[in-house]
């Protein structure tokens, strides 16, 4: 059963697939490696497959040569790599946190607060523009202008 598990792990099974091709619960997987320092070992080859993949996908982001031939950056790995790797930055749902009430703000204010985040965010520029519009057709307009 460890030589089975060894090579199941090595070629990115995980615990659920080992159980399964031995036909026992994850719950005995689990207290395999606790008891057993061998099989927790060989659980840990687990790691490998997820290694390899990552040194792939950082080749395909950043762009890399076979026999004299460039292969270029491809932009989907370069978003999935800064994505996980820089959530905050990069992550699709921007968490934008604010003090005190909107209320008491200005709507000049609140656009310049739109404005500063548009700069500070290209990513999300476009949203915030559209932000910006929503707000600025909520705006009352002002008689005389």
């Amino acid at each position: 059963m460890l030589r089975v598990a060894d090579k199941l792990y090595y070629l990115g099974a995980t615990d659920e697939d080992v159980a399964e091709a031995l036909d026992i619960s994850r719950e005995t997987v689990f207290q395999w490696a606790d008891s057993n320092p061998k099989f927790s070992d060989t659980r840990k080859k687990k790691e490998l497959p997820d290694d390899e993949v990552e040194r792939a996908m950082h080749k395909r982001a950043t762009g890399y040569e076979v026999n004299g031939v460039h292969v270029p950056a491809n932009p989907i790995s370069q978003i999935f790599w800064l994505k996980n790797r820089r959530p905050t930055r990069w992550k699709d749902k921007q968490e934008v946190e604010h003090s005190g009430s909107i209320n008491q703000q200005t709507p000049e204010q609140i656009m310049e607060t739109l404005v500063q985040q548009a700069a500070a965010m290209p990513t999300k520029a476009y949203q915030i523009r559209k932000w910006a519009k929503q707000l600025l057709e909520r705006i009352p307009a002002v008689e005389g202008e």
